[in-house]
């Protein structure tokens, strides 16, 4: 698969998320996909195949009342492209750990898209 092929699909699977189109982001994925979240060095979600991963995808989306992922670089590696990505958020609920429904998030993460087959097979998300 050559590179232009994994930005497009990296960016459909990013207007897909901004979106809440959780088709449109399955749509993008391998049926073996991998993903991961990291925050501080810790895995806080982790899904093993596409039925995880819509689980988890339908989880989120009920927290957000606005979600977006602006792409600010992406470096192409080896075996991967690593994104570096400006995130910005509303929660639409108040969560366990204290963070109250109509709060904005803002931080600068990077994740991790791996490919095989034509599809993104693995993504890990860093904070």
């Amino acid at each position: 698969m050559d590179s232009n092929t994994k930005h497009q699909l990296i960016r459909d699977y990013i207007n897909c998320y901004n979106s809440f189109d959780i088709e449109g982001m399955l749509s993008t994925l391998h049926s073996d996909v991998k993903f991961e979240n990291i925050v501080n060095d810790e895995v806080t979600d982790r899904a093993e195949n596409l039925v995880e991963f819509k689980t988890l995808a339908d989880r989120a989306k009920e927290l957000f009342a606005f979600r977006e992922q602006t792409i600010e670089k992406i470096d192409i590696e080896a075996d991967r492209m690593v994104v570096a990505i400006d995130y910005s958020g509303v929660l639409a609920v108040d969560l366990p750990n204290g963070l109250q429904a109509g709060q904005k998030l803002n931080f600068k993460g990077k994740s991790e898209f791996y490919f095989k087959e034509g599809k993104i097979s693995k993504i890990v998300d860093i904070i």
